[in-house]
């Protein structure tokens, strides 16, 4: 459980670096205020924790130092190369090509739920003060649908006449 949590931390600890990338893609402001609250979820606002800070409290509650965590020293080369391969991923390819890398957090939060509380059943820790990491924040569904409403009716706004035409019957 530590090898992952101290791996997974570097995943989510590099989020927002790479939602940064994604804004800076588009050119629609609309777009990026609705893409914002995600470099939110991670971060955390003024005075507020965001997802990160809880992924320290969960690595903190399996015996790993915070301090260390937060150092990458641990993190797999495999891990590593990958979660920077994602980041460069959504800078080099298109803006679509970027949003798309996230739509399985976008399009199946349930998917998301279920293998959490899988999880966290098999868990031998059971302290609600580790699992509040798995507690998404309040608004994050709605922010969720707004965006995935923007993004189909863009797509849906590109695609060539004939294919709405075809798309609808």
């Amino acid at each position: 459980m530590q090898a992952w949590a101290l791996n997974r931390y570097y995943y989510q600890s590099t989020i927002p670096l790479k939602d940064a990338v994604v804004i800076s893609r588009f050119r629609d402001r609309d777009i990026r205020i609705e893409w914002r609250h995600r470099i939110e979820d991670h971060d955390g606002d003024l005075g507020t924790e965001g997802g990160i800070e809880r992924w320290l409290k969960l690595t903190e509650g399996l015996g790993l130092d915070s301090a260390y965590v937060e150092s990458t020293e641990g993190i797999l080369p495999a891990t590593r190369f990958a979660v920077e391969a994602y980041v460069h991923f959504c800078r080099d390819k298109t803006p679509l090509e970027a949003i798309a890398s996230s739509l399985t957090e976008l399009f199946a939060p349930n998917l998301h739920e279920e293998r959490i509380s899988g999880m966290l059943a098999a868990l031998r820790f059971r302290q609600s003060r580790h699992h509040e990491l798995f507690q998404p924040p309040p608004d994050t569904g709605a922010a969720r649908r707004r965006l995935r409403a923007r993004l189909r009716q863009d797509a849906c706004a590109r695609r060539p006449r004939s294919a709405r035409r075809s798309a609808t019957r």
